[in-house]
């Protein structure tokens, strides 16, 4: 009986440090708001975005987590860190096939994004992501250029408010979305995409070199540290013909470590790309992840069978209205393991294409487009400067164009050939 008591008092002892611990867990604090009010209260529980308080008369508050000061916020961060339900987080952000509205990043809400998800969207899975930095700072026409590829390929667009040229922050406010997004929706880790136009091409070649992680560069109007990234890293670079940046991505497309990337000519200034393009750059960047990605699981062989299928229905689509695209289609396409009877299909489409005299002829124009920007394009820009628009090189072009003017690169070479202010 008496070991039976002492048993219980140890216990009782036990109970009641615990508690005491728990009380100094939940002691009352001064919280100070970000214009300077202050409140005194007890740490409850986050509620969303939001931090439920308890005053010392029992009243409940709900402060959102922005309010706070910044070392408020940063007490908590470290104490109580929020417990993520991705599934439920990401259903709270954005609705399927709509543009959210902006959302402040959770532990740094001075940055904030837009997402779009595309329609397919559920929770329960895992979704690749491409995060957009614009020149002028994003918003929801920036992510409106992206979104046919976005649907066509299954992918979460997320784009950056503050990221802007001419800020010094941006770095800041680009890495503070990507970990908002990582952290509250389920992203496909192995397939991040970055891309932007102009200042925003070169800060996503900047967050892919530093952070090493991407499966892709999509850059519109400026090139980037090509040289510098994974080799796995592939890169679409999309220049307008008459962009003052040209010259910089032809260097960069040229600097490139893996054997996929690629460098597309549109008829344009310095602007971005059109929402097709933008389209077929995603396509490719995601073909490029599956030809190289290993392992038979049934997700990706499913991913995989689903992605051939998508892209052979873009072939037929095109034979005829547009051989051209739909031949580029088939010889990249031709280079995926694929069932005999799909092969063989690929195979005829690709016969039957190069039987189009223009096919043919597009194909030696894109052989003539790589030696043409390797020889005077690839020099330094004092050479660079003294070429440009000079009467040679006005030449040359204008016999490329007469060769190819029966396809979509006459007029490109040909728009090559003029000066562009460096």
């Amino acid at each position: 009986m008496k070991k039976a008591i002492n048993y219980i008092i140890v216990i009782t002892v036990f109970l009641l440090c615990f508690a005491c611990f728990g009380e100094s867990k939940l002691s009352m604090r001064t919280w100070s708001s970000q214009s300077g009010k202050e409140i005194e209260a007890v740490f409850v529980r986050w509620q969303g975005t939001s931090i439920i308080l308890k005053k010392g008369d029992g009243k409940i508050v709900k402060v959102p987590f922005a309010n706070f000061c910044q070392k408020d916020r940063d007490y908590i961060v470290k104490n109580h860190k929020k417990k993520i339900d991705k599934k439920e987080e990401a259903a709270l952000l954005c609705r399927p096939g709509e543009t959210s509205e902006e959302i402040k990043c959770l532990y740094k809400p001075a940055w904030s994004y837009f997402l779009y998800y595309p329609k397919s969207f559920k929770p329960e899975d895992k979704w690749p992501v491409i995060y957009i930095m614009s020149p002028n700072g994003g918003d929801e026409s920036t992510l409106k250029r992206y979104i046919e590829g976005a649907e066509q390929n299954n992918w979460i667009l997320a784009v950056s408010v503050q990221s802007r040229n001419g800020f010094s922050w941006y770095l800041e406010a680009v890495y503070a979305m990507m970990n908002d997004v990582n952290m509250r929706i389920p992203i496909d880790r192995k397939r991040m995409y970055v891309s932007g136009f102009s200042g925003g091409a070169r800060a996503a070649f900047k967050a892919a070199v530093d952070k090493r992680s991407f499966a892709g560069v999509l850059a519109c109007g400026a090139g980037g540290e090509s040289q510098n990234l994974p080799e796995r890293t592939v890169v679409y670079e999309l220049s307008g013909t008459n962009c003052f940046n040209r010259m910089d991505m032809v260097r960069t497309y040229k600097r490139g470590k893996n054997e996929y990337s690629r460098l597309r000519f549109f008829i344009g200034q310095h602007n971005w790309a059109g929402r097709s393009h933008l389209a077929d750059a995603m396509l490719y960047l995601d073909g490029c992840y599956f030809l190289e990605v290993g392992g038979d699981s049934f997700r990706i062989q499913r991913l995989k069978r689903a992605y051939v299928g998508r892209v052979f229905n873009e072939i037929e689509k095109d034979k005829k209205a547009n051989p051209e695209r739909a031949y580029e289609w088939a010889v990249f396409l031709s280079k995926f393991p694929m069932s005999p009877k799909r092969k063989e299909a690929v195979k005829g489409c690709l016969k039957e294409l190069l039987e189009i005299p223009r096919v043919k002829l597009y194909k030696e124009g894109l052989r003539d487009m790589r030696k043409f920007i390797t020889k005077y394009y690839i020099v330094r820009p004092e050479e660079y400067r003294k070429r440009d628009g000079s009467d040679r090189i006005k030449k040359i072009t204008a016999k490329l164009h007469e060769k190819y003017k029966t396809t979509s690169l006459g007029e490109i070479f040909r728009l090559l050939g003029e000066p562009v202010p460096l």
